[in-house]
């Protein structure tokens, strides 16, 4: 006992020291900086759970472009068929005044991959004025229609709902049920990497989305659309 009591000591002593000497290097959640003056200043960089959130969320380089360029044409993502335009149809809009734009993605053979629908809600600040995009991913077979958009039961959502551009996507080889569809892929299914790339390649045509902000880009999924 009196062996074992002298280990819990030292281990006691241990544990402080460790604790001091983490306040110096900045380690301990105990170490505010501005209040010891042995506390370095913090990292400019927000770390959340030991993930750099400014790192993260900040805008890929050429370099990452490339690597992910590589990476598909390496595993055979980029395997025709590919997008290489699209077409868009302005459909009814709400009696609000939201619009709807169907984009049709083509590949070189004018075939239909894959659709998305764009929903464009009616705000002040005139309609030109960019708003956030946020694209809408699929489960299962990658159908997808107007019941993909966010509603809005919370303050927060309503704002959300309000003052997005959503878009909702159908992979190819699925349909996409809206406004006069179904509207459905001439090619295969090809999920998930399929998914990847013609997701990459709806982000090149936002310019035909009224209010699109290229700049500020989310994606949600649900089950195969979270893993894309």
């Amino acid at each position: 006992m009196p062996r074992l009591a002298s280990a819990l000591r030292s281990g006691i002593a241990l544990a402080v020291l460790l604790t001091t000497a983490g306040c110096d290097a900045g380690l301990s959640a105990d170490c505010v900086a501005g209040t010891e003056p042995t506390c370095p200043p913090p990292a400019q960089d927000e770390v959340v759970a030991g993930v750099n959130l400014t790192a993260l969320f900040a805008a890929p380089t050429d370099a990452e472009r490339d690597s992910v360029a590589a990476r598909l044409a390496r595993t055979g993502g980029t395997d025709v068929p590919r997008i290489v335009r699209a077409v868009a149809t302005e459909l009814a809009p709400d009696t609000d005044a939201t619009r709807y734009v169907l984009l049709d993605l083509r590949d070189d053979d004018d075939r239909s991959v894959a659709f998305a629908l764009a929903r464009v809600p009616a705000i002040d600040g005139g309609p030109a004025t960019p708003l956030r995009t946020l694209f809408l991913l699929p489960d299962a077979a990658g159908d997808a229609g107007e019941t993909d958009f966010l509603t809005a039961t919370t303050s927060a959502e309503s704002d959300l709902k309000r003052r997005t551009v959503q878009i909702t996507v159908a992979a190819r080889g699925a349909s996409l049920v809206a406004r006069g569809g179904p509207y459905t892929s001439d090619v295969a299914a090809a999920p998930y990497r399929g998914d990847v790339v013609d997701l990459l390649a709806l982000t090149g045509h936002l310019a035909l989305v009224p209010r699109t902000d290229p700049t500020h880009l989310g994606v949600l999924g649900v089950g195969r659309g979270g893993a894309v």
